[in-house]
């Protein structure tokens, strides 16, 4: 029966508690004071989780400070540990009351159970009022020697705070840092190492960065491994910052001549694209041994500092002999959105170098109809960069689906720039991609068009032999200007200015392929609209109309010879020279600087 009394009761101050939370606030306060001063220890760890309810809940706490700070003395440790966290909390609004609290903290320093002395130390440094550090500096310097590694890793948590709170013992807090991360438990490490990383810019200022970090490198290589993982983050960029600034760089050995050696680069861009050995310096590859296994960590975070490391202190091919290249190619399936994009961004840079790292997992980098557009960028920018010989015509054919059957126009405008890049692999894919836009100039519309035209000039502008080659295909070449002179005439569609602009140059580079017979209905059509059109358009209708003027000239010279007066007359009557000498008039009268330049440089050529 008793037992079956107390169960009830229980429940019922459960219930009571649960629903005090949401009565209405007039009358919630009254009610929660009476729990907080109740004799009964269960009424005050009732109105304790009703406080921290509250303010979990966005709620203010802090009328109940009086009511709270009272409590401190209690030997329940449950209502002790609830009174510590309302009191870091509030602990700097209050400052006066909350110093009522200190002395019963202080004596719980002196407790058998090392978690209560933890919480202790925690508690005081987490207190934020200045008049209060001597004796958390006090209270350091006696649990910075506990027994208890618990006691002691708090206290490395403790003086991160207290250096925040009161920067004018550092030299002392230095010291203790550096007592700490020498300790023999790996705990209290990890917590060091946490508390170093925070106070490592306020340390540079006055030069003693490093003194807790030289003489214990090799042991903190050695520790790594049993740190957890948030501390293996900050240890691995501490510890690259120091082998940069302390150790020396990596010796690249040219396989085919032995007696050429040279450091390793700053610039990932100035490595030689020749095979080479590494050779590490001592404290560098102990440094990186260790590092080795967490390549496989289950921590994203873990993974990106060691790859960081890699990829400050030692050449690119490292990451392949530490098989990093598979785990950032598993994070990008595995992670959060944010922490994928960033792992894209880094292959992406990584690949512009050098794309054995990154070639054999291509078809990773393929695009989804789920990806985000930044993530569908980064993709088709990777696979730029990997194409090579073997695996061009696959990745090809996936960026024409992109261009062709994307839903997005943003990616599709995008695969359709990588197709442009993918032509620089060699004359003859070049002139594959070069024929297949020209197809699709007949085929598409739309913003897909303006970027498809753009590619093509790009791809026309190119030094190669397929340049030359495609002159003789007149059919072709005629059948293309044809398309883009109807596309450019009609008034109905809406061409992008760079579309715009890549259409006359197209037309104007190919007029003597067409013999004029396309460029001057163009240019007869523009010059209607010319004052109308964008800078970059009005300054290709003035090269274009210099391009037409120079064929006509020409064309003039052979048919007259020497018989200058035939020639004069024969000028004076031609329509395609009257409309460069209208251009010219209007382009004197240009906005642009370069326009009018342009066109004071073509009137004393062509005079």
């Amino acid at each position: 029966m008793l037992e079956s009394a107390k169960d009830r009761t229980i429940e019922a101050a459960v219930s009571a508690s649960s629903r005090l939370t949401d009565t209405p606030s007039a009358s919630r306060p009254q009610e929660i004071s009476n729990l907080l001063s109740s004799r009964t220890e269960r009424e005050v760890l009732n109105g304790m989780k009703c406080v921290i309810s509250l303010i979990s809940r966005g709620e203010d706490g802090l009328p109940y400070f009086a009511d709270v700070i009272k409590n401190i003395t209690t030997s329940n440790i449950k209502i002790k540990n609830l009174v510590l966290i309302y009191l870091t909390r509030y602990a700097d609004v209050e400052p006066d009351t909350a110093l009522l609290s200190i002395n019963s903290i202080q004596k719980s320093l002196n407790d058998k159970n090392p978690i209560n002395r933890a919480k202790s130390i925690r508690a005081l440094s987490g207190i934020k009022i200045a008049s209060i550090v001597p004796i958390v500096m006090l209270c350091i310097k006696r649990t910075i020697t506990d027994p208890s590694p618990l006691v002691r890793s708090a206290t490395a948590i403790a003086i991160g705070k207290v250096f925040d709170i009161h920067t004018g013992s550092k030299k002392q807090l230095i010291d203790y840092v550096s007592r700490l991360i020498s300790d023999s438990d790996a705990q209290v490490v990890s917590s060091t190492i946490k508390t170093y990383y925070k106070i490592k810019d306020e340390l540079a200022k006055s030069h003693k960065i490093w003194e807790p970090i030289h003489g214990n490198f090799r042991r903190l290589c050695s520790l790594m491994n049993d740190l957890d993982e948030w501390s293996q983050c900050f240890l691995i960029d501490i510890l690259v910052e120091y082998s940069r600034k302390f150790l020396p760089k990596p010796k690249l050995f040219y396989i085919d001549d032995i007696q050429r050696v040279i450091d390793l680069p700053d610039d990932i861009k100035d490595i030689p694209q020749v095979a080479f050995e590494v050779s590490f310096d001592a404290d560098l590859e102990l440094f990186l041994n260790s590092l080795r296994i967490l390549v496989y960590s289950r921590n994203d975070g873990v993974i990106l500092s060691v790859v960081k490391a890699l990829f400050f202190l030692t050449p690119p091919k490292t990451l392949v002999d530490f098989e990093a290249n598979y785990a950032l190619v598993r994070i990008t399936k595995s992670s959060s959105p944010q922490t994928a994009s960033f792992v894209w961004q880094l292959i992406t840079y990584i690949s512009a170098y050098d794309k054995t790292i990154f070639g054999q997992f291509y078809k990773q980098f393929y695009v989804f109809p789920t990806d985000s557009v930044l993530v569908a960028k980064s993709k088709l920018e990777i696979l730029s960069s990997l194409t090579d010989e073997s695996n061009i015509k696959y990745i090809l054919e996936e960026l024409k689906y992109y261009a062709l059957n994307s839903n997005n126009v943003t990616v599709a405008k995008t695969a359709i720039k990588t197709i442009g890049a993918c032509a620089q692999l060699s004359s003859e894919w070049n002139k594959v991609i070069l024929n297949w836009c020209l197809k699709q100039i007949h085929a598409t519309s739309g913003l897909i068009l303006n970027e498809i035209i753009t590619v093509v000039r790009f791809l026309l502008q190119q030094k190669n032999s397929f340049k030359e080659n495609i002159v003789n295909e007149r059919a072709v070449i005629i059948k293309t200007c044809h398309r883009l002179s109807k596309i450019i005439q009609d008034e109905n569609l809406n061409i992008a200015s760079d579309a715009k602009g890549s259409i006359i140059w197209i037309i104007g580079e190919f007029t003597v392929v067409a013999e004029n017979e396309i460029g001057p209905d163009v240019l007869r059509t523009l010059i209607k609209s010319f004052s109308k059109e964008e800078e970059s358009v009005r300054y290709q209708i003035l090269v274009l109309a210099a391009k037409i003027c120079t064929y006509e000239l020409k064309q003039i010279k052979n048919e007259t010879g020497d018989y200058e007066d035939a020639f004069n007359d024969r000028m004076a009557d031609n329509i395609n020279i009257k409309m460069f000498q209208y251009v010219l008039h209007l382009s004197k009268y240009d906005d642009s600087y370069d326009t009018r330049d342009r066109a004071r440089m073509f009137n004393i050529l062509l005079n």
